[in-house]
């Protein structure tokens, strides 16, 4: 399962001093792995927190967007990000997280460069992920750098973010959470954070701080 991190850890590997760290959340502007602004339990964070966190501080610079908005599509969007991550660490090919504004509305697209392309401008496809109508921005970033920057600040720091970050697909349990996530998704919003702090927990409740 994922490595546990403390909040120290958490703040070295992404990059951020403890202050600005409570600003994002106190704003809005934080994401976490699991669909929530916090960690429900104090230092047990895990290992993809920084990557998720990382990727809301570099996509509202790269689109010049407030934090909070990034970060509410990340939470909203925590699967698609959670797989492209899980996909970077076994795919050859560079794969990205992007921003799309369309005059219908946003979204948060995670693949290759060339998945994306068609995603925008290739033939319509059926599914939840629909081309943007009037398309008004698109803002990416190279995930596979941001993942290696992250486990450089926590190498020299000290300590080993594991490998892999998260579990891979031929494991079960990969599976059953995605499952879980995917339903969480399609409920209500104001039950969001509940439900995937509640299955954080249980994720996280049997492994220990390194």
């Amino acid at each position: 399962m994922a490595r546990l991190l403390t909040r120290h850890q958490m703040l070295v590997a992404t990059g951020i001093s403890g202050s600005v760290f409570d600003r994002m959340i106190n704003r809005g502007g934080m994401a976490l792995t699991f669909g929530v602004l916090r960690a429900p339990v104090a230092n047990r964070y895990i290992a993809t927190d920084p990557i998720f966190a990382r990727v809301v501080i570099d996509l509202a610079a790269a689109s010049r967007l407030p934090q909070p908005v990034i970060a509410t599509l990340a939470r909203l969007n925590n699967v698609i990000v959670l797989e492209t991550i899980v996909r970077a660490e076994k795919k050859s090919e560079p794969l990205v997280l992007a921003f799309i504004k369309g005059a219908n509305g946003v979204q948060l697209f995670g693949g290759t460069d060339s998945g994306l392309r068609r995603h925008l401008w290739g033939p319509p496809k059926s599914g939840r992920l629909q081309r943007p109508e009037r398309l008004e921005q698109v803002v990416s970033i190279d995930l596979a750098k941001l993942i290696a920057a992250v486990r450089q600040r926590a190498n020299a720091a000290g300590f080993d973010l594991g490998a892999p970050l998260f579990l891979m697909p031929d494991d079960p349990r990969y599976a059953a959470i995605k499952r879980e996530l995917l339903e969480i998704r399609e409920q209500e919003t104001m039950r969001l954070e509940k439900a995937c702090a509640a299955l954080r927990q249980r994720v996280t409740q049997d492994v220990m701080i390194p």
